[in-house]
């Protein structure tokens, strides 16, 4: 097995599994900040920058940039359904919504600067949507970490074998495709119930603000910049945009509990 293959089956796995390992021994918090941030799609266009380039890889990052309301369309769906419906409807309706998303990005090929309007839109405004109320406590049980590690290495290594045939906006649209959001929103709903997973996909949701800035970032940089220059300025500005983003969502909670006291 070639060394490229197996940073390919390997890179995104191990990054799952040290965000799971962090919950474990940190808590939730901290593994709740790192499932946030780019895991899977910035490995996967960073090996796209490697095997086909540093102009291919910016518009796979456009092309991941304007998959974002996809992503967020399948979540929404998912988590309406799941409230009336069990999972099997829940998912087949989620993977419809995502269907006719990608659809029309594929139709309109936004350049970076609707994509990234697209994006900041998707994260900001559609997290209000969600189903709320009284979910469930979470119960001990199997995280399904395998099948999150095996669904992460799948889609590395598809899209990156087939990035040649599929262009640049395929790949990007498809380095988001929800399979964890899948595996998490299932399992989450046959054991802690549909409320649970609405509020998991709902925070998935609103981290998704870090891919925004990562793929905007990236996008701008890298056709000027060397990969490593832009990779690293697209992780600090995905992690500025997920720090930010707490940080107000912890300012409403506080502005909130203070307009009800009052």
């Amino acid at each position: 097995m070639s060394g490229l293959l197996l940073l390919k089956l390997t890179l995104v796995p191990l990054l799952i599994g040290a965000v799971t390992e962090a919950g474990r021994r940190w808590g939730a918090g901290l593994a709740g900040f790192l499932a946030g941030l780019p895991i899977i799609v910035g490995p996967i266009l960073g090996l796209l920058a490697w095997e086909q380039g540093k102009g291919f890889a910016a518009d796979a990052a456009i092309g991941a940039l304007a998959a974002v309301p996809a992503s967020t369309a399948f979540a929404l769906a998912y988590a309406r359904t799941a409230v009336r419906h069990d999972w099997p409807l829940a998912q087949a309706v989620a993977m419809l919504s995502w269907a006719a998303a990608a659809a029309l990005v594929l139709l309109i090929k936004p350049g970076d600067g609707l994509a990234l309007l697209l994006g900041l839109a998707a994260v900001i405004a559609l997290p209000s949507l969600f189903p709320h109320g009284a979910a469930n406590a979470s119960k001990p049980g199997q995280p399904m970490l395998a099948w999150r590690m095996l669904a992460g290495a799948l889609l590395t290594l598809g899209i990156t074998l087939a990035a040649s045939s599929l262009g640049p906006l395929v790949s990007g649209l498809l380095a988001l495709f929800p399979v964890m959001m899948s595996v998490m929103a299932i399992a989450s709903q046959r054991r802690e119930g549909a409320l649970f997973a609405a509020r998991l996909l709902e925070g998935m949701v609103r981290g998704m603000i870090s891919v925004v800035a990562f793929c905007a970032t990236l996008a701008l940089l890298l056709p000027h910049l060397g990969a490593v220059g832009a990779f690293t300025l697209a992780t600090i500005a995905s992690v500025l945009a997920h720090l930010g983003r707490a940080q107000y969502s912890r300012w409403r909670l506080a502005a909130r509990a203070a307009f009800n006291q009052g």
